[in-house]
């Protein structure tokens, strides 16, 4: 199993935040750091739906000081691409080069010999 560490907030919301509730979201996730289980592509579809469909807001990073800011960056170990309009995520497949894994969709680390 692959636990990955992230910061979720434990809120749903069904439109997008605005103004001051967009700060306490961002205070109150960098107080929930947690692990996460990605292993198989139904792992990464409930997470997909969770933050897609059901509106929880994360940070792919964990923090110190329980504080989200640059200087409080701890690690991050989930790379994340945001589309909300435009490029779909097979347009952005077909384009990618080697040297990383999405789901059950993996390459080789040394860029060659590409296989998708």
């Amino acid at each position: 199993m692959r636990k990955v560490k992230l910061c979720m907030d434990c809120c749903e919301y069904r439109v997008k935040p605005t103004g001051t509730e967009i700060g306490r979201i961002s205070n109150r996730i960098a107080k929930r750091d947690g692990e996460i289980t990605l292993y198989g592509i139904d792992d990464f579809k409930e997470f997909a739906e969770k933050v897609g469909e059901r509106g929880v807001t994360f940070s792919p990073a964990t923090y110190h000081n329980e504080s989200r800011s640059t200087k409080n960056f701890a690690q991050m170990q989930l790379i994340v691409l945001d589309f909300d309009k435009g490029i779909s995520c097979e347009e952005v497949m077909e384009s990618v080069s080697c040297g990383f894994s999405v789901g059950e969709r993996k390459s080789n680390h040394t860029g060659r010999n590409c296989r998708r």
